[in-house]
């Protein structure tokens, strides 16, 4: 099976690049689109202009590139690289280097995403907004040494159909695989590891929100059922265990995610509540489940807000026939409790809020905002 997915970073050559807007395709270039309250920067396509001999990028993030790798050659060296992502996307940091005296930071429009983090362990997912970011490796204190790093876009991955084998190999001992599988609400899935030789692997699965919906530390261990709460894409990471010493490699496996059944979805339904009100409640333990319905009319946009600080976690989902569709904490207060603007159809609602801590207050909002189109 080929290599499954596609890592962002790609080497074009020797030196060091910059994404340069080209004015000629602005204009024209889309039709209007939606704004909530404020108007959004023009779509635009980019050039790589170099400005220095010095070090590697492009930011098409829809190439499929080789192995990025450098060397800190003196103490005190910095090595940078430089991409830009057209639109929000989901990416790890794959580590391929066993050096834990180099680190890695990443920053990008909403300032730093990871700061001296060991260049000898990968990353969770990091969920990047559209923009330009800067990668940069060094050394911790006197070190220096060798490295090889990818980053991979998730929403590249290669798509696997449910209840099909798959065969593929680790090509290092701490390498990271990704697949994608589409499913609806209320499949029952089992993930069935089916052989790894020499090794081991942990393995997660995502829905289309980022959340974890099923997980496990071995592929040698017995298969596990997970139930789906959302229809859409899910996403399948797998990081080979070996660590820096354990594994000869490459290193092949293979699995299945076996279909088993679906339980039908049905809304919850609770008490129904006004958009734009206050909503106050109680969780008296962390069995306690509070759900609410409200209903719309026509497309709009949303969010739902805390309106009471607190400093326990509440967690919160919204859902609507097809399951779960935003999600978010309470822990805090306002614009930092609350979850993603979400653009909802007509139809009915539910949203359900719970807690592992007993005895909590809260009071929350769910808002509407108007969609402006704007010109260009």
């Amino acid at each position: 099976m080929k290599k499954i997915f596609k890592p962002i970073l790609s080497a074009v050559g020797s030196g060091l690049f910059r994404v340069k807007p080209l004015s000629r395709h602005i204009a024209n270039s889309r039709p209007p689109a939606a704004s909530a309250r404020h108007e959004t920067s023009a779509p635009s396509r980019y050039r790589v202009e170099t400005l220095e001999p010095r070090i590697l990028l492009s930011g098409d993030s829809s190439l499929l590139a080789p192995l990025i790798t450098g060397a800190i050659d003196a103490p005190g060296e910095t090595k940078p690289y430089v991409f830009t992502l057209d639109t929000d996307t989901k990416v790890i940091f794959d580590s391929l280097t066993p050096n834990s005296g180099l680190d890695w930071s990443l920053a990008g429009p909403g300032g730093a995403i990871t700061t001296q983090a060991s260049i000898s362990t990968s990353s969770g997912v990091m969920n990047l907004q559209a923009g330009q970011y800067t990668l940069n490796v060094d050394g911790t204190g006197s070190a220096t040494g060798n490295y090889s790093f990818r980053l991979i876009n998730l929403g590249q991955a290669a798509t696997i159909n449910v209840g099909a084998p798959v065969t593929d190999q680790f090509s290092a001992t701490d390498d990271i695989n990704a697949y994608q599988f589409t499913a609806r609400i209320g499949d029952q899935i089992q993930f069935q590891p089916q052989q790894i030789n020499g090794g081991d692997a942990s393995w997660y699965i995502l829905d289309s929100r980022g959340d974890i919906a099923g997980s496990g530390s071995t592929l040698t261990g017995t298969p596990q059922t997970i139930s789906l709460a959302s229809t859409g894409t899910y996403t399948l990471v797998m990081q080979a265990t070996g660590g820096a010493t354990g594994l000869a490699v490459p290193l092949p496996y293979s699995f299945v995610i076996a279909p088993e059944g679906n339980i039908p979805f049905t809304l919850p339904q609770g008490t129904a509540i006004n958009l734009d009100s206050e909503v106050d409640g109680y969780l008296a333990n962390s069995a306690q489940q509070d759900v609410y319905n409200f209903s719309l009319t026509r497309q709009t946009l949303i969010n739902v807000q805390s309106l009471e600080y607190s400093s326990s976690p509440i967690s919160f989902q919204v859902l609507d026939a097809n399951g779960a569709v935003a999600g978010g904490s309470l822990q805090g207060f306002g614009q930092n409790a609350s979850s993603d603007f979400v653009s909802l159809a007509a139809g009915n609602y539910a949203i359900v809020l719970g807690s592992t801590e007993a005895g909590i207050n809260f009071a929350f909002q769910v808002s509407r905002y108007r969609l402006l189109r704007v010109a260009r």
